[in-house]
């Protein structure tokens, strides 16, 4: 047995739980998150409003920010793992 856990957005939650049953993986449990991905943000901006410089903090607005998420949590047979992380990956890639 393994456990899955998978940051999945807000707006994709419905997409992928239909995504999982399909593939016969219907039993998860979610909680809420908080998170934000890479995004487009200067990684050189960012660490120098993690400094504390203020210009470099009013360039990043709310790119900084959390964002609500949803954190899946599974519980799977080894021989389905590689299956469930394909299926979330698929139905959440941005690319």
């Amino acid at each position: 047995m393994k456990e899955l856990i998978a940051i999945v957005r807000m707006n994709m939650m419905n997409k992928t739980k239909r995504a999982l049953a399909d593939a016969g993986l219907g039993s998860i449990t979610a909680r809420d998150a908080l998170g934000r991905g890479k995004g487009i943000v200067d990684l050189q901006l960012l660490q120098g409003a993690e400094q504390g410089y203020e210009e470099a903090i009013a360039q990043l607005g709310q790119s900084q920010r959390l964002i609500p998420k949803r954190a899946l949590l599974m519980v799977i047979n080894d021989e389905v793992v590689d299956k469930a992380v394909k299926t979330i990956v698929k139905v959440n890639r941005t690319g």
